[in-house]
């Protein structure tokens, strides 16, 4: 998160607000409508049961933006870039992407729809919420997929604090969210959600396209090392994704000047990047810290004792849930294993999971923007942790028939569980 400075004086150098709540208009009330539309997204069964919960998630998701929103009035926020464009950002030209295109998003709804701060909050909650709800859906496939009833685990892992509050304030993180939220579920069935895997791409390019280009490698890398296909199949695939590494290449490097094929000016841009932000890393910096340090930060910090407000104390309190989600893969390290190597979705997630700690362990700079930043792997990284629990628990179910004196053998059990997951890649 932010820092806890107040943001009084900036504000006020700036020409901005201070402390003024801004009025409700009825562009908040189209997006509590979108989000709204959601909620038959998140199950293919809505029981008046799971209709109760999801609108638990949607009021605790409101109640998030309106915490963000509040606490954007009185500390430093990206939000306010955002809204007040203070930089005039919005003078470039549309088909700019990253930060500019935000801005562009923030000042369509403020110049031609009247859109208030608060209206703009609630646009951005609506896409965030999207995204869960999305992956509801993903969470709900994978125990169908395994032949596992859904477990009450799965339903827990939408209430972490991280992807209501970030998600639901102005900015990349809500897009990138539902992006990589869209991308995790079509990839569960990608032969049938190819335009939507499309469509998430293109957002991840308008926001970050060094993303995009990550998770189209790991497309690749996941069919060229899947043993499920042949060679023929697997060189069907590398093609349309080599092109589109080519492609994505081309934007990335005309949009932030990073020549992908060159690692000489992949490093010129990391050690310009940590030059800028070395002066505003603030007092959680970490900068000069070796990797290992800047991923430890990543994805275990803040803990209690970087807390210095009530903020800090939950997401000290969400990263012990983490820290157990993270020993639980370790402890069940055969499953993954088998599951990587049978399954193209985990494989694909692992990739990409893992090249994306990497990326942002490296030009991690301090832990509120760690913090922030890991939302875009969480979707990927919480329906691995889904996947293994269920495939534990369909295990235990197909076990108890053999421990009664059926016949049976876990080995050919584990095989059986782990083929109900089995999706091999269109060609």
């Amino acid at each position: 998160m932010c820092g806890v400075q107040s943001c009084n004086s900036w504000q006020v150098a700036s020409g901005l607000p201070s402390g003024k709540a801004s009025p409700v208009t009825f562009v908040s009330y189209i997006a509590l409508i979108i989000s709204l539309l959601a909620l038959p997204v998140a199950s293919s069964r809505l029981t008046l049961p799971r209709l109760a919960f999801l609108f638990g998630l949607l009021i605790i998701h409101l109640a998030a933006t309106i915490l963000s929103y509040n606490y954007a009035q009185s500390h430093i926020a990206d939000s306010a870039l955002y809204y007040y464009d203070l930089w005039h950002f919005a003078n470039k030209p549309w088909w700019s992407l990253g930060t500019v295109f935000v801005i562009h998003i923030a000042q369509a709804l403020k110049g031609y729809l009247g859109a208030s701060y608060l209206d703009c909050f609630m646009m951005f909650q609506a896409i965030g919420f999207w995204g869960i709800m999305i992956l509801m859906r993903t969470f709900e496939e994978l125990h169908e997929k395994i032949l596992a009833p859904q477990s009450t685990v799965s339903k827990y892992l939408l209430f972490l604090p991280s992807i209501h509050f970030w998600t639901a304030s102005i900015g990349k993180d809500a897009i990138l969210f539902f992006a990589m939220a869209l991308c995790t579920w079509s990839i569960l069935n990608v032969s049938r959600r190819i335009m939507r895997l499309g469509f998430a791409l293109l957002l991840m390019v308008l926001v970050r396209a060094h993303i995009a280009v990550l998770v189209v490698a790991s497309l690749a890398i996941a069919a060229t090392l899947y043993r499920g296909l042949s060679l023929g199949r697997r060189v069907t695939l590398l093609l349309p994704a080599l092109l589109a590494l080519a492609v994505l290449g081309a934007v990335v490097q005309s949009s932030i000047g990073i020549d992908l094929s060159d690692p000489g000016s992949v490093a010129t841009f990391l050690e310009e990047r940590t030059d800028v932000i070395a002066g505003a890393a603030g007092n959680t910096s970490l900068n000069g810290q070796p990797f290992t340090v800047r991923l430890i930060s990543l994805l275990f910090r803040p803990m209690f004792v970087d807390a210095r407000n009530a903020l800090g104390l939950v997401a000290s309190m969400e990263n012990v849930f983490f820290v157990l989600i993270y020993a639980y893969c370790l402890i069940r390290w055969r499953e993954v294993v088998e599951l990587y190597k049978k399954v193209y979705f985990i494989r694909f997630a692992l990739v990409l999971t893992l090249s994306l700690m990497v990326l942002l362990a490296i030009v991690n700079y301090n832990v509120g923007l760690g913090l922030r930043q890991r939302t875009m792997f969480l979707p990927l990284l919480l329906s691995i942790f889904v996947a293994i629990w269920a495939f534990r628990q369909r295990l235990k179910d197909m076990h108890a028939p053999r421990q009664a004196g059926a016949p049976g053998h876990p080995l050919i059990a584990r095989s059986a569980v782990a083929g109900t997951l089995t999706r091999a890649p269109p060609a």
